[in-house]
């Protein structure tokens, strides 16, 4: 007989299971790739297929690691297999190269808990290459842009600070080096610098300044 305890793990675990089947049943072909609706194809939905794919492989492939002994192999070799096809047809490319930086490093943390849970470094360097896009495009003293070069797309105004990204920024780069186990001490100091750079957007009754907003 199981404890109470144990009846509620087992009970999460089953609802888990329900939701990560429910968020695979809203995965939809488009011509960049396999994609998690709604995305951009929804107008009621203010989000976009990097952001809604990143964070849906993130949720999937965290849960499906942290809890790899509640499935048998026949489900991971199945949930893997879905996973990598979302990966590869869409996810890698638009977390290398999606312009607006917080999104591209949304995507990025799906990347790397997808790489994590598949045992694979095969991420690694796009993992690399899309951070390090981040901190090039971030100013001298440590914050980052939400729109670089955002006149290159004949889009204007955007191309400035973020006080609503700038944590989420820093926060997605580390939870990526850490999930794809990346070694981090390469970009410590300018994580270092972004973190000095949120605590100055802070006013003196700990709300942030919303005039920083480019956004």
């Amino acid at each position: 007989l199981f404890s109470e305890s144990q009846t509620r793990f087992v009970a999460e675990v089953e609802k888990g299971k329900a939701f990560v089947e429910y968020l695979l049943s809203h995965i939809v072909d488009t011509k960049a790739g396999k994609i998690f609706y709604p995305g951009l194809m929804d107008p009621r939905n203010e989000s976009s297929n990097v952001i809604d794919t990143g964070s849906s492989i993130d949720a999937i492939a965290r849960f499906l690691y942290v809890e790899r002994e509640s499935f048998t192999q026949e489900e991971h070799v199945r949930y893997k297999k879905i996973l990598r096809e979302a990966a590869e047809t869409y996810l890698k490319n638009a977390a290398a190269e999606k312009r607006i930086t917080n999104q591209r490093l949304w995507g990025l943390t799906g990347l790397a808990s997808y790489a994590r849970y598949a045992g694979t470094h095969a991420y690694d360097n796009i993992i690399r290459t899309s951070i390090e896009r981040a901190f090039s495009d971030m100013t001298e003293d440590g914050f980052f842009i939400y729109y670089p070069r955002a006149e290159d797309d004949n889009i204007y105004g955007y191309d400035g600070l973020t006080t609503h990204y700038q944590s989420r920024c820093t926060a997605f780069i580390r939870y990526a080096l850490e999930a794809a186990h990346v070694d981090a001490e390469p970009y410590e100091e300018l994580l270092r610098k972004s973190e000095r750079a949120l605590l100055s957007m802070y006013r003196s009754d700990g709300t942030k300044d919303l005039r920083m907003e480019c956004k």
